[in-house]
């Protein structure tokens, strides 16, 4: 028989005894597919790094991913049938690439509110790593007890390349936040809620407060919770307090805005009309002030204002506004139609007490128009010198304002309800902490903050 030449790929190898030619032979194929294997995986490898690797971050993060992998195929001898496996651990490294990437954007505030630390715990998430502030807040006025908590959570299940760039920023996120009295670390979202953050303050109200316990504390600390969501609510509420035009749900007319301006207890104490049809311009519920807000200077308007002094004095005033930059031309043309609007205002108010020009805001001055209401009722003989004298003052009127003001919010409130319930905007990263900081009634309680955009 003649001699057989084996030849395995890089190197020659003399020919074997004829026992052994068959076990030569197995490792021959064993090794030829080990090195078809490995291509195969190098050719996959190199088809994600053209889909994936867009930084020289993400370069590295897969290309150590590699090196792990060959590193693993050297020390196991891979069986013929799984060329394709061999490439899948390379996608793991994919969604921590653009996690690493993500931790280098700037600090952002990334959740806010006046819930308290439950609520907070509900914006944590545990493949999240993120700081927040929280103020512990119990008691009001002088006997008011605050206390600043910084939570640095760590989440879990965060991956551990991404965990470890984000927790290299703690230092900086600290020092956005401020001075603390407590700072704790949170590896689970379930460990954050009241009766945590009372063990970890507790020791803080008492060395100024000797009479507490957790429960206790727990106790005053949710009921203040109530209180600070009903005051950011009511300052929702306050900040949404809309005018008939900037309201999408108000369909009114002229003549029913006019209709309410008449009426003593009206949803509307003003109302402006446009110039040429005498069409509804707009109508609020906040006296002088808000009005004053729609007389823009290249318009000319008509409209009704009332003053209520307590339940028993109402007064109309008509108000013929010529903005200072209405030429000359649209002047002389709609100040004709000063007759035909003073008619339909009073249609709607019978008793217009007198009526005013005005060409500068200034002209509005409030307590000029009441000194001007208390002598027409003093000359008219409204009631006594006395009466009149009290009753018809700025004070009083303010006062009045403010009652119909809080009734019209609470008919809004039905409206906007579902408006109000939505979390807050989020705020700039330094507004955010001052805000948390400034222990107002209404103020958000807790923030998150992280990197993103």
């Amino acid at each position: 028989m003649r001699p057989v030449l084996t030849i395995v790929p890089g190197r020659v190898m003399s020919p074997p005894p004829p026992g052994e030619q068959r076990s030569r032979f197995g490792f021959v194929q064993q090794h030829t597919t080990r090195i078809r294997v490995q291509r195969l995986a190098a050719r996959s490898r190199c088809a994600l790094y053209d889909e994936t690797a867009k930084s020289k971050e993400q370069m590295a993060d897969l290309l150590q991913g590699k090196l792990a992998s060959s590193e693993a195929e050297q020390a196991t001898p891979m069986p013929a049938a799984a060329p394709v496996a061999a490439a899948a651990p390379a996608v793991l490294p994919k969604a921590v690439a653009g996690g690493s990437k993500s931790a280098a954007l700037p600090m952002c505030v990334r959740a806010c509110g006046a819930g308290g630390v439950e609520e907070l715990s509900g914006a944590l998430d545990d493949s999240m790593v993120c700081w927040g502030l929280l103020r512990f807040q119990v008691g009001s006025g002088t006997y008011a007890r605050n206390k600043m908590v910084i939570i640095h959570f760590n989440g879990e299940d965060t991956p551990a390349v991404l965990r470890g760039r984000l927790n290299a920023r703690t230092k900086e996120a600290t020092s956005i936040l401020g001075d603390a009295h407590a700072s704790v670390e949170v590896k689970r979202k379930d460990e954050v809620s009241v009766e945590w953050l009372c063990e970890r303050v507790l020791p803080f109200i008492t060395s100024d407060d000797g009479d507490y316990s957790v429960s206790k504390l727990k106790a005053e600390y949710e009921k203040q919770i109530r209180e600070n969501e009903k005051q950011q609510k009511r300052a929702s509420v306050s900040a949404r307090a809309l005018t008939a035009k900037e309201n999408p749900k108000c369909k009114l007319q002229a003549k029913d805005a006019l209709r309410a301006v008449g009426k003593a207890s009206g949803a509307f104490n003003w109302a402006l009309l446009e110039p040429v049809m005498l069409d509804l311009h707009n109508a609020g519920y906040g006296g002088i002030s808000e009005m004053k807000e729609w007389l823009h200077e290249d318009k000319v308007l008509f409209g009704i204002l009332r003053f209520t002094f307590g339940q028993a004095i109402v007064k109309h005033v008509f108000v013929h506004w010529v903005g200072p930059k209405v030429s000359t031309v649209k002047r002389g043309q709609f100040n004709s139609k000063r007759g035909a609007a003073e008619a339909q205002v009073r249609a709607s108010c019978a008793g217009l007490t007198f009526s005013k020009e005005v060409h500068e805001l200034e002209d509005l001055n409030l307590e000029e128009l009441i000194q001007e209401l208390k002598r027409l009722s003093i000359v008219d003989g409204q009631g006594c010198f006395e009466t009149a004298i009290n009753a018809i003052s700025v004070d009083e009127y303010m006062a009045t304002l403010e009652k119909e003001r809080e009734e019209q919010l609470k008919a809004q409130m039905g409206d906007l309800e579902q408006e109000v319930t939505d979390k807050p905007p989020i705020p700039e990263i330094r507004t955010g902490v001052d805000d948390v900081r400034k222990q107002a009634e209404g103020s958000c309680n807790w923030l998150i903050i992280g990197p993103g955009s």
